[in-house]
Protein backbone atom coordinates (compact mmCIF):
# COMPACT_ATOMS: atom_id res chain seq x y z
CA UNK A 1 0.00 0.00 0.00
CA UNK A 2 2.69 2.65 0.80
CA UNK A 3 4.11 2.00 -2.86
CA UNK A 4 0.57 2.98 -4.46
CA UNK A 5 0.89 5.61 -2.19
CA UNK A 6 3.52 7.06 -2.90
CA UNK A 7 3.45 6.36 -6.56
CA UNK A 8 0.21 8.13 -6.44
CA UNK A 9 2.49 11.39 -4.80
CA UNK A 10 4.85 10.92 -7.77
CA UNK A 11 2.11 11.21 -10.46
CA UNK A 12 0.08 14.52 -9.05
CA UNK A 13 3.20 16.13 -8.59
CA UNK A 14 3.84 15.38 -12.23
CA UNK A 15 0.46 16.66 -13.47
CA UNK A 16 -0.91 13.28 -14.16
CA UNK A 17 -4.51 14.16 -14.69
CA UNK A 18 -5.70 10.52 -14.18
CA UNK A 19 -3.68 11.10 -10.56
CA UNK A 20 -5.85 14.22 -10.08
CA UNK A 21 -9.42 12.29 -10.70
CA UNK A 22 -7.85 9.24 -8.68
CA UNK A 23 -6.78 11.73 -5.62
CA UNK A 24 -10.95 13.24 -6.49
CA UNK A 25 -12.32 10.23 -5.64
CA UNK A 26 -10.41 9.96 -2.49
CA UNK A 27 -11.31 12.97 -1.37
CA UNK A 28 -14.97 12.14 -2.06
CA UNK A 29 -14.59 9.09 -0.11
CA UNK A 30 -13.61 10.89 2.68
CA UNK A 31 -16.92 13.41 2.22
CA UNK A 32 -18.89 9.93 2.52
CA UNK A 33 -16.87 8.76 5.62
CA UNK A 34 -18.08 12.08 7.37
CA UNK A 35 -21.76 11.56 6.53
CA UNK A 36 -21.47 8.53 7.63
CA UNK A 37 -20.06 9.22 11.59
CA UNK A 38 -21.80 12.31 11.59
CA UNK A 39 -25.11 10.53 10.98
CA UNK A 40 -28.45 10.28 12.50
CA UNK A 41 -27.27 13.11 14.40
CA UNK A 42 -25.84 15.18 11.70
CA UNK A 43 -24.33 18.41 12.36
CA UNK A 44 -24.20 17.73 15.71
CA UNK A 45 -21.19 15.55 16.51
CA UNK A 46 -19.07 13.96 13.53
CA UNK A 47 -15.91 13.55 11.83
CA UNK A 48 -14.89 15.72 9.22
CA UNK A 49 -11.94 13.52 7.07
CA UNK A 50 -11.66 15.80 3.50
CA UNK A 51 -9.77 18.79 5.59
CA UNK A 52 -7.08 16.56 6.60
CA UNK A 53 -7.11 14.22 3.50
CA UNK A 54 -6.91 17.72 1.45
CA UNK A 55 -4.23 19.48 3.90
CA UNK A 56 -2.06 16.36 3.76
CA UNK A 57 -2.12 16.19 0.01
CA UNK A 58 -1.76 19.51 -0.30
CA UNK A 59 1.36 19.83 1.85
CA UNK A 60 3.31 16.68 -0.23
CA UNK A 61 2.76 18.32 -3.57
CA UNK A 62 4.35 21.64 -5.43
CA UNK A 63 2.62 24.00 -5.10
CA UNK A 64 1.90 24.24 -9.23
CA UNK A 65 -0.24 21.55 -8.59
CA UNK A 66 -2.89 23.32 -5.76
CA UNK A 67 -4.97 24.76 -8.26
CA UNK A 68 -6.17 21.60 -9.71
CA UNK A 69 -6.06 19.99 -6.63
CA UNK A 70 -8.23 22.42 -4.70
CA UNK A 71 -10.68 22.83 -7.95
CA UNK A 72 -11.32 18.76 -7.81
CA UNK A 73 -11.66 18.96 -3.91
CA UNK A 74 -14.17 21.86 -3.79
CA UNK A 75 -16.28 20.41 -7.10
CA UNK A 76 -16.54 16.45 -5.43
CA UNK A 77 -17.24 18.07 -2.05
CA UNK A 78 -19.93 19.74 -3.48
CA UNK A 79 -21.40 17.40 -5.56
CA UNK A 80 -21.22 14.70 -2.86
CA UNK A 81 -23.01 17.19 -0.47
CA UNK A 82 -25.81 17.40 -2.98
CA UNK A 83 -26.15 13.62 -3.76
CA UNK A 84 -26.57 12.84 -0.39
CA UNK A 85 -29.04 15.08 0.87
CA UNK A 86 -30.88 15.49 -2.37
CA UNK A 87 -34.39 14.97 -0.95
CA UNK A 88 -33.79 17.91 1.55
CA UNK A 89 -33.84 20.67 -1.06
CA UNK A 90 -37.07 22.53 -1.58
CA UNK A 91 -35.61 24.78 -4.74
CA UNK A 92 -32.78 24.34 -7.01
CA UNK A 93 -31.25 27.50 -5.79
CA UNK A 94 -30.87 25.96 -2.29
CA UNK A 95 -28.25 24.04 -3.97
CA UNK A 96 -25.40 26.58 -4.05
CA UNK A 97 -25.88 26.68 -0.76
CA UNK A 98 -23.45 23.53 -0.40
CA UNK A 99 -20.82 25.30 -2.17
CA UNK A 100 -19.38 27.62 0.20
CA UNK A 101 -19.23 24.81 2.45
CA UNK A 102 -16.95 23.34 0.11
CA UNK A 103 -15.05 27.04 0.16
CA UNK A 104 -14.43 27.27 3.67
CA UNK A 105 -13.01 23.42 3.83
CA UNK A 106 -10.78 24.65 0.57
CA UNK A 107 -9.99 27.60 2.70
CA UNK A 108 -8.87 25.47 5.65
CA UNK A 109 -6.62 22.79 4.05
CA UNK A 110 -4.90 25.46 2.41
CA UNK A 111 -4.31 27.36 5.60
CA UNK A 112 -2.79 24.40 7.53
CA UNK A 113 -0.67 23.36 4.04
CA UNK A 114 0.43 26.84 4.04
CA UNK A 115 1.43 26.67 7.82
CA UNK A 116 3.21 23.21 7.85
CA UNK A 117 4.98 23.65 5.10
CA UNK A 118 6.68 27.67 6.68
CA UNK A 119 7.49 25.47 10.22
CA UNK A 120 8.31 22.25 9.14
CA UNK A 121 8.48 21.85 5.68
CA UNK A 122 8.33 18.79 4.08
CA UNK A 123 10.90 17.14 6.47
CA UNK A 124 10.04 15.26 9.47
CA UNK A 125 9.31 17.64 12.45
CA UNK A 126 11.06 17.63 15.59
CA UNK A 127 9.31 17.66 18.93
CA UNK A 128 9.54 21.74 19.08
CA UNK A 129 8.50 22.02 15.24
CA UNK A 130 5.64 19.99 15.77
CA UNK A 131 4.20 21.67 18.55
CA UNK A 132 4.51 24.65 16.81
CA UNK A 133 2.70 22.80 13.71
CA UNK A 134 0.28 21.96 16.06
CA UNK A 135 -0.37 25.22 17.84
CA UNK A 136 -1.12 26.63 13.93
CA UNK A 137 -3.03 24.14 12.59
CA UNK A 138 -5.46 24.67 16.05
CA UNK A 139 -4.94 28.43 15.21
CA UNK A 140 -6.08 28.15 11.67
CA UNK A 141 -8.88 25.28 12.52
CA UNK A 142 -10.83 27.89 15.64
CA UNK A 143 -10.93 30.60 12.08
CA UNK A 144 -12.43 27.89 10.16
CA UNK A 145 -14.98 27.20 12.66
CA UNK A 146 -15.13 30.92 12.76
CA UNK A 147 -16.28 31.77 9.07
CA UNK A 148 -18.52 28.57 8.88
CA UNK A 149 -20.08 29.06 11.80
CA UNK A 150 -20.98 32.81 10.73
CA UNK A 151 -22.25 31.45 7.39
CA UNK A 152 -25.18 28.74 9.27
CA UNK A 153 -26.11 31.68 10.99
CA UNK A 154 -26.60 33.95 8.10
CA UNK A 155 -28.81 31.34 6.39
CA UNK A 156 -30.40 29.72 9.24
CA UNK A 157 -31.00 30.25 12.95
CA UNK A 158 -28.56 28.25 15.00
CA UNK A 159 -26.77 29.02 18.34
CA UNK A 160 -23.56 30.99 17.99
CA UNK A 161 -20.93 28.99 20.13
CA UNK A 162 -22.59 25.69 20.17
CA UNK A 163 -22.67 25.14 16.37
CA UNK A 164 -18.92 26.75 16.20
CA UNK A 165 -17.97 24.41 19.16
CA UNK A 166 -19.14 22.04 17.22
CA UNK A 167 -17.61 22.92 14.07
CA UNK A 168 -14.17 23.16 15.46
CA UNK A 169 -14.29 19.33 17.08
CA UNK A 170 -15.53 17.79 13.88
CA UNK A 171 -12.80 19.59 11.90
CA UNK A 172 -10.10 18.96 14.33
CA UNK A 173 -10.83 14.96 14.99
CA UNK A 174 -11.06 14.75 10.78
CA UNK A 175 -7.68 16.61 10.58
CA UNK A 176 -6.00 14.31 13.29
CA UNK A 177 -7.46 10.91 11.94
CA UNK A 178 -7.23 11.67 8.38
CA UNK A 179 -4.29 14.41 7.75
CA UNK A 180 -1.93 13.27 10.25
CA UNK A 181 -2.15 9.47 8.93
CA UNK A 182 -1.60 10.81 5.74
CA UNK A 183 1.44 12.33 6.48
CA UNK A 184 3.24 10.57 8.43
CA UNK A 185 2.91 7.76 6.25
CA UNK A 186 4.32 10.19 3.37
CA UNK A 187 7.17 10.78 5.69
CA UNK A 188 8.03 7.37 6.21
CA UNK A 189 8.13 6.97 2.53
CA UNK A 190 10.62 10.31 2.16
CA UNK A 191 13.03 9.09 5.01
CA UNK A 192 12.66 5.25 6.34
CA UNK A 193 12.46 4.87 10.14
CA UNK A 194 13.73 2.09 11.59
CA UNK A 195 11.92 -1.15 11.66
CA UNK A 196 9.37 -1.80 14.36
CA UNK A 197 10.44 -3.50 17.15
CA UNK A 198 6.74 -5.09 17.77
CA UNK A 199 5.79 -8.25 15.86
CA UNK A 200 3.02 -8.44 13.54
CA UNK A 201 0.83 -10.48 15.85
CA UNK A 202 1.25 -8.55 18.66
CA UNK A 203 -0.01 -5.29 16.55
CA UNK A 204 -3.22 -7.60 15.22
CA UNK A 205 -3.58 -8.30 18.98
CA UNK A 206 -3.84 -5.05 19.98
CA UNK A 207 -6.05 -4.03 17.45
CA UNK A 208 -8.29 -6.65 18.20
CA UNK A 209 -8.18 -5.43 22.01
CA UNK A 210 -9.23 -2.06 21.47
CA UNK A 211 -12.14 -3.03 19.05
CA UNK A 212 -13.65 -5.04 21.75
CA UNK A 213 -13.12 -2.42 24.16
CA UNK A 214 -14.30 0.04 22.05
CA UNK A 215 -17.76 -2.22 21.67
CA UNK A 216 -18.49 -3.01 25.12
CA UNK A 217 -18.17 0.76 25.82
CA UNK A 218 -21.47 1.05 24.02
CA UNK A 219 -22.91 -2.18 24.98
CA UNK A 220 -24.87 -0.75 28.04
CA UNK A 221 -24.85 -0.17 31.83
CA UNK A 222 -24.38 -4.24 32.66
CA UNK A 223 -21.19 -4.61 31.77
CA UNK A 224 -19.73 -1.73 33.50
CA UNK A 225 -21.93 0.28 35.51
CA UNK A 226 -19.25 2.14 37.83
CA UNK A 227 -16.34 2.34 35.05
CA UNK A 228 -15.58 4.65 31.91
CA UNK A 229 -14.57 1.94 29.68
CA UNK A 230 -13.43 4.37 26.66
CA UNK A 231 -10.76 5.39 28.68
CA UNK A 232 -9.02 1.77 28.44
CA UNK A 233 -8.34 2.71 24.99
CA UNK A 234 -5.33 5.51 26.19
CA UNK A 235 -3.15 2.89 28.21
CA UNK A 236 -3.54 0.62 24.59
CA UNK A 237 -2.59 3.62 22.60
CA UNK A 238 0.06 4.50 24.86
CA UNK A 239 1.70 0.94 24.50
CA UNK A 240 1.07 0.63 20.93
CA UNK A 241 3.33 3.89 20.67
CA UNK A 242 6.16 2.08 22.45
CA UNK A 243 6.28 -0.69 20.28
CA UNK A 244 5.61 0.84 16.84
CA UNK A 245 6.25 3.06 13.93
CA UNK A 246 4.87 6.27 14.45
CA UNK A 247 2.63 6.13 11.07
CA UNK A 248 1.10 2.78 12.72
CA UNK A 249 -0.03 4.28 15.91
CA UNK A 250 -1.48 7.27 14.26
CA UNK A 251 -3.29 5.36 11.80
CA UNK A 252 -4.23 2.81 14.38
CA UNK A 253 -5.61 5.55 16.71
CA UNK A 254 -7.15 7.62 14.40
CA UNK A 255 -9.15 4.53 12.74
CA UNK A 256 -10.48 3.95 16.59
CA UNK A 257 -11.64 7.78 17.28
CA UNK A 258 -13.41 7.29 13.73
CA UNK A 259 -14.54 3.85 15.11
CA UNK A 260 -15.79 5.36 18.35
CA UNK A 261 -17.69 8.47 17.00
CA UNK A 262 -19.44 6.12 14.71
CA UNK A 263 -20.47 3.81 17.40
CA UNK A 264 -21.44 6.82 19.85
CA UNK A 265 -23.68 8.51 16.49
CA UNK A 266 -25.62 5.34 16.30
CA UNK A 267 -25.41 3.35 19.53
CA UNK A 268 -29.09 3.31 20.78
CA UNK A 269 -27.83 2.06 24.65
CA UNK A 270 -27.30 4.57 27.57
CA UNK A 271 -23.54 4.11 28.04
CA UNK A 272 -21.32 6.49 26.46
CA UNK A 273 -20.65 7.07 30.06
CA UNK A 274 -22.62 4.35 32.03
CA UNK A 275 -26.27 5.92 32.76
CA UNK A 276 -25.66 8.71 30.45
CA UNK A 277 -28.34 9.55 27.60
CA UNK A 278 -26.94 9.39 24.26
CA UNK A 279 -27.34 13.17 23.33
CA UNK A 280 -25.04 15.23 21.30
CA UNK A 281 -23.94 17.23 24.57
CA UNK A 282 -22.96 14.25 25.64
CA UNK A 283 -20.96 13.40 22.72
CA UNK A 284 -18.55 16.49 23.25
CA UNK A 285 -16.52 15.28 25.94
CA UNK A 286 -15.95 12.10 24.42
CA UNK A 287 -14.83 14.08 21.29
CA UNK A 288 -12.70 16.13 22.70
CA UNK A 289 -10.56 13.06 24.64
CA UNK A 290 -10.53 11.45 21.04
CA UNK A 291 -8.75 15.09 19.98
CA UNK A 292 -6.42 14.97 23.08
CA UNK A 293 -5.66 10.86 22.81
CA UNK A 294 -4.50 11.56 18.74
CA UNK A 295 -2.62 14.53 19.68
CA UNK A 296 -0.91 12.88 22.79
CA UNK A 297 -0.31 9.97 20.66
CA UNK A 298 1.37 11.92 17.48
CA UNK A 299 3.69 13.54 20.60
CA UNK A 300 4.68 10.52 22.08
CA UNK A 301 5.29 8.93 18.64
CA UNK A 302 7.87 11.35 17.37
CA UNK A 303 9.39 12.04 20.36
CA UNK A 304 10.00 8.08 20.77
CA UNK A 305 10.92 8.06 16.70
CA UNK A 306 13.50 11.04 17.33
CA UNK A 307 15.03 8.91 20.06
CA UNK A 308 15.21 6.05 17.63
CA UNK A 309 16.34 7.76 14.46
CA UNK A 310 19.20 9.18 17.21
CA UNK A 311 20.14 5.47 18.42
CA UNK A 312 20.47 4.31 14.26
CA UNK A 313 22.97 7.67 13.71
CA UNK A 314 24.59 6.45 16.71
CA UNK A 315 24.55 3.07 15.71
CA UNK A 316 26.39 4.41 11.83
CA UNK A 317 28.18 6.41 13.43
CA UNK A 318 30.25 3.65 15.99
CA UNK A 319 30.40 1.54 12.65
CA UNK A 320 32.32 4.25 10.86
CA UNK A 321 34.64 4.43 13.64
CA UNK A 322 34.90 1.03 13.92
CA UNK A 323 35.64 0.78 10.08
CA UNK A 324 38.07 3.17 10.55
CA UNK A 325 40.21 1.53 13.07
CA UNK A 326 39.82 -1.48 11.24
CA UNK A 327 41.89 0.58 8.34
CA UNK A 328 43.97 2.33 11.05
CA UNK A 329 44.85 -1.00 12.34
CA UNK A 330 45.81 -2.32 8.92
CA UNK A 331 47.92 0.30 8.29
CA UNK A 332 49.62 0.19 11.28
CA UNK A 333 50.39 -3.30 10.13
CA UNK A 334 51.89 -2.77 7.03
CA UNK A 335 54.12 -0.16 8.59
CA UNK A 336 55.46 -2.91 11.32
CA UNK A 337 55.59 -5.50 8.41
CA UNK A 338 57.45 -3.10 5.88
CA UNK A 339 58.94 -0.39 7.96
CA UNK A 340 60.40 -2.11 11.29
CA UNK A 341 60.88 -5.58 10.26
CA UNK A 342 62.38 -4.52 7.16
CA UNK A 343 64.50 -2.13 9.42
CA UNK A 344 65.65 -5.27 11.95
CA UNK A 345 65.47 -8.05 8.99
CA UNK A 346 68.54 -5.60 7.89
CA UNK A 347 70.13 -5.50 11.11
CA UNK A 348 70.13 -9.36 11.74
CA UNK A 349 72.25 -9.46 8.39
CA UNK A 350 74.45 -7.45 9.51
CA UNK A 351 75.09 -9.36 12.69
CA UNK A 352 74.65 -12.70 10.96
CA UNK A 353 77.91 -11.48 8.27
CA UNK A 354 79.96 -10.14 11.03
CA UNK A 355 82.73 -12.61 12.10
CA UNK A 356 81.86 -14.58 15.28
CA UNK A 357 85.68 -15.07 15.89
CA UNK A 358 86.22 -11.60 17.17
CA UNK A 359 89.57 -11.10 19.18
CA UNK A 360 86.70 -10.53 22.25
CA UNK A 361 85.04 -13.01 23.52
CA UNK A 362 82.44 -10.54 25.42
CA UNK A 363 81.71 -8.77 21.86
CA UNK A 364 81.30 -12.05 20.37
CA UNK A 365 78.33 -13.34 23.02
CA UNK A 366 76.86 -9.41 22.53
CA UNK A 367 76.73 -9.49 18.52
CA UNK A 368 75.50 -13.70 19.08
CA UNK A 369 72.80 -12.07 21.73
CA UNK A 370 71.85 -9.09 19.98
CA UNK A 371 71.05 -11.40 16.69
CA UNK A 372 68.95 -13.28 18.83
CA UNK A 373 67.31 -10.20 20.32
CA UNK A 374 66.93 -8.94 16.62
CA UNK A 375 65.04 -12.55 15.96
CA UNK A 376 62.35 -12.34 18.65
CA UNK A 377 61.85 -9.07 17.60
CA UNK A 378 60.79 -9.54 14.58
CA UNK A 379 58.85 -12.39 15.55
CA UNK A 380 56.77 -10.29 18.00
CA UNK A 381 56.18 -7.70 15.21
CA UNK A 382 54.97 -10.20 12.78
CA UNK A 383 52.43 -11.19 15.41
CA UNK A 384 51.45 -7.90 16.34
CA UNK A 385 50.46 -7.25 12.64
CA UNK A 386 49.22 -10.40 12.66
CA UNK A 387 46.51 -9.54 15.31
CA UNK A 388 45.98 -5.93 13.75
CA UNK A 389 44.72 -7.54 10.13
CA UNK A 390 42.62 -10.57 11.44
CA UNK A 391 40.22 -8.94 9.43
CA UNK A 392 41.62 -9.51 6.47
CA UNK A 393 41.63 -13.20 6.60
CA UNK A 394 37.20 -13.17 6.39
CA UNK A 395 37.61 -13.17 2.26
CA UNK A 396 39.15 -16.60 2.54
CA UNK A 397 36.18 -17.98 4.13
CA UNK A 398 35.22 -17.79 8.16
CA UNK A 399 36.30 -21.68 8.52
CA UNK A 400 40.05 -20.61 6.88
CA UNK A 401 39.61 -17.12 9.20
CA UNK A 402 39.16 -19.36 12.50
CA UNK A 403 42.10 -22.43 11.91
CA UNK A 404 44.53 -19.78 11.13
CA UNK A 405 43.55 -18.21 14.12
CA UNK A 406 43.27 -20.60 16.20
CA UNK A 407 46.79 -22.67 15.14
CA UNK A 408 49.01 -19.36 15.79
CA UNK A 409 47.66 -19.21 19.23
CA UNK A 410 48.70 -22.81 19.40
CA UNK A 411 52.18 -22.21 18.09
CA UNK A 412 52.50 -18.69 20.48
CA UNK A 413 51.05 -19.37 23.56
CA UNK A 414 51.09 -23.59 23.40
CA UNK A 415 46.65 -23.32 23.76
CA UNK A 416 44.54 -26.01 22.62
CA UNK A 417 41.83 -25.27 20.68
CA UNK A 418 39.20 -27.97 20.24
CA UNK A 419 37.20 -26.83 17.69
CA UNK A 420 34.64 -28.76 15.00
CA UNK A 421 34.35 -26.79 11.61
CA UNK A 422 31.69 -28.97 10.26
CA UNK A 423 29.14 -26.91 12.84
CA UNK A 424 30.18 -23.81 10.72
CA UNK A 425 27.61 -21.78 8.91
CA UNK A 426 27.62 -22.78 5.29
CA UNK A 427 27.62 -19.07 3.94
CA UNK A 428 28.66 -15.87 5.77
CA UNK A 429 29.33 -12.28 4.50
CA UNK A 430 32.85 -10.90 5.19
CA UNK A 431 31.92 -7.96 7.53
CA UNK A 432 29.91 -10.93 10.04
CA UNK A 433 33.07 -13.82 9.23
CA UNK A 434 35.47 -10.74 10.03
CA UNK A 435 33.56 -9.78 13.27
CA UNK A 436 33.43 -13.29 14.29
CA UNK A 437 36.74 -14.46 14.08
CA UNK A 438 38.28 -10.55 16.11
CA UNK A 439 35.52 -12.14 18.90
CA UNK A 440 36.65 -15.40 18.99
CA UNK A 441 40.48 -14.34 18.82
CA UNK A 442 39.76 -11.51 21.74
CA UNK A 443 38.18 -14.50 23.99
CA UNK A 444 40.17 -16.84 23.11
CA UNK A 445 43.27 -14.13 24.39
CA UNK A 446 41.41 -13.74 27.62
CA UNK A 447 42.07 -17.50 27.73
CA UNK A 448 45.74 -17.34 27.89
CA UNK A 449 46.38 -13.84 29.75
CA UNK A 450 43.61 -14.75 32.66
CA UNK A 451 42.66 -18.42 32.91
CA UNK A 452 45.38 -20.65 32.98
CA UNK A 453 44.49 -23.25 31.48
CA UNK A 454 45.82 -24.78 28.76
CA UNK A 455 42.78 -25.85 26.64
CA UNK A 456 39.53 -24.45 25.51
CA UNK A 457 36.67 -24.99 23.56
CA UNK A 458 35.07 -23.16 20.62
CA UNK A 459 31.96 -23.68 18.66
CA UNK A 460 30.59 -21.51 15.80
CA UNK A 461 26.60 -22.49 14.06
CA UNK A 462 23.88 -20.90 12.81
CA UNK A 463 20.44 -21.19 14.50
CA UNK A 464 17.32 -18.88 12.73
CA UNK A 465 19.78 -16.82 10.83
CA UNK A 466 22.17 -15.48 13.56
CA UNK A 467 25.75 -16.82 14.10
CA UNK A 468 26.46 -18.03 17.31
CA UNK A 469 29.02 -18.62 18.96
CA UNK A 470 30.26 -19.98 22.22
CA UNK A 471 34.06 -20.05 23.90
CA UNK A 472 34.68 -22.11 26.83
CA UNK A 473 37.57 -23.15 29.21
CA UNK A 474 38.14 -25.06 32.66
CA UNK A 475 40.41 -22.56 34.31
CA UNK A 476 40.47 -20.71 37.24
CA UNK A 477 37.36 -18.85 36.39
CA UNK A 478 35.86 -15.32 37.86
CA UNK A 479 32.97 -12.88 39.57
CA UNK A 480 30.77 -12.23 36.19
CA UNK A 481 29.20 -9.33 38.96
CA UNK A 482 33.44 -7.03 37.81
CA UNK A 483 32.17 -6.30 34.71
CA UNK A 484 29.29 -4.16 36.24
CA UNK A 485 32.09 -1.89 37.93
CA UNK A 486 32.90 1.12 36.37
CA UNK A 487 36.55 1.02 36.22
CA UNK A 488 36.32 -2.29 34.47
CA UNK A 489 35.15 -1.44 31.65
CA UNK A 490 38.34 -1.40 29.26
CA UNK A 491 38.82 -5.28 30.56
CA UNK A 492 38.77 -7.66 27.27
CA UNK A 493 35.43 -9.45 28.32
CA UNK A 494 33.32 -6.27 28.44
CA UNK A 495 34.99 -4.68 25.35
CA UNK A 496 33.73 -7.83 23.95
CA UNK A 497 30.04 -7.56 25.33
CA UNK A 498 30.08 -3.72 23.79
CA UNK A 499 31.10 -4.90 20.52
CA UNK A 500 28.71 -7.50 20.18
CA UNK A 501 25.81 -5.59 21.30
CA UNK A 502 26.90 -2.27 18.96
CA UNK A 503 26.42 -4.85 15.90
CA UNK A 504 22.63 -5.72 17.80
CA UNK A 505 23.82 -9.31 19.22
CA UNK A 506 23.24 -10.70 22.76
CA UNK A 507 26.19 -11.75 25.34
CA UNK A 508 25.90 -14.38 27.76
CA UNK A 509 28.43 -15.31 30.41
CA UNK A 510 28.62 -18.19 32.88
CA UNK A 511 31.68 -18.17 35.04
CA UNK A 512 32.37 -18.27 38.83
CA UNK A 513 35.82 -18.14 40.98
CA UNK A 514 37.26 -21.97 40.16
CA UNK A 515 34.66 -23.42 38.28
CA UNK A 516 36.08 -22.05 34.39
CA UNK A 517 34.51 -19.26 32.14
CA UNK A 518 31.77 -19.77 29.64
CA UNK A 519 30.73 -17.17 27.05
CA UNK A 520 27.77 -17.46 24.60
CA UNK A 521 27.24 -14.51 21.91
CA UNK A 522 24.99 -14.27 19.18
Amino acid sequence: MLRYYRRLVDQICAGNGRAIALYSVIHGIAVTLGHMIGEPRGSYSGVWPAVGVLAAFLIITPTSRWIAMLTAAALVESLASIIRFWPLFQTSLQLLAEFPYAAIDVMCGTLIAVSYRRLCGQAPPDIRTAFLALTAILGVLVLDAAVGTAWLCSITDVPWLATMWNWYITDLLGVLTAGAPLLIWWIRVVTPAAESPGSSLELAASTIVALAVAELAFSGERFAPDFHLPYLLFPIALWVATRYHPSTVVTLTGSLALYVTFLANHSKHSAIVPGAQVYPEALLPLQLFLAMLLVTTMMLSIALNERRALNRRLLEVSREVAAKQRAARQRFADELRNGIDGALARIENILRDTPAAAPDTLVSDSLRESSQLVIDMREKVRGVADDLTLESLSGQGLGVALQHTMDRLRTRHGLNVSFDARSLPRSVTAPRAAIVTRVVHELLLNVVKHSRAGSATVAVREHNGDIEVEVGDTGQGFDPRILQQPDTRSFGLASIQDQVELEGGSFELDSAPGAGCRVRLR
